[in-house]
């Protein structure tokens, strides 16, 4: 008997240790990148692996003075789509082009483009939420998310440190 409580009392702590070593590790959540809301309100917070199931493109564009590089990452007018907004198809004849997209950066920087600039229904433009240049993140002066207006004579839609994409309608 006093063997058999010698080992319980010594297996007792391995066994404690055991337990505790197979307990599963908390899952940390993936961080959210971007927050996209629509025009009612609804907003949908995206993590990097939602943002690498969208639709991509990639466009080529000189960046401030540089010479052109390319960019990669999710069109913009996708984005808006997620939010709601009419593109393509959707849009009637004779519904007025009064939707918006207003970009919102991590320093208070706002942009706005007109939804018919993002439809390729409409035209050609490829404004992208890019996420790569030349194949690699963007650094941290520009990323995570970054957007590019390719054939833009200044840069000032070009936001930097993106947050937050917001769809609205007149």
């Amino acid at each position: 008997m006093t063997a058999v409580l010698f080992l319980s009392l010594c297996l007792f702590p391995v066994m404690a240790v055991a337990q505790t070593a197979q307990a599963p590790a908390p899952v940390q959540a993936e961080a959210v990148l971007l927050t996209v809301t629509g025009a009612g309100g609804t907003a949908l917070r995206l993590t990097a692996a939602d943002l690498a199931k969208l639709p991509r493109q990639t466009v080529r564009a000189a960046d401030r003075g540089q010479e052109a590089a390319s960019f990669e990452g999710i069109p913009l007018g996708e984005l808006a789509r997620l939010a709601g907004a009419p593109l393509g198809e959707a849009v009637k004849h004779g519904d007025a082009p009064n939707w918006y997209v207003v970009v919102e950066s991590k320093d208070g920087y706002h942009t706005l483009f007109a939804l018919a600039e993002l439809d390729p229904a409409f035209q050609d433009k490829g404004i992208v939420l890019v996420d790569r240049k030349e194949g690699k993140p963007l650094g941290d002066a520009d990323g995570p998310l970054r957007i590019v207006a390719p054939g833009e004579k200044r840069h000032a839609r070009w936001a930097r440190q993106v947050t937050g994409i917001r769809v609205g309608r007149m």
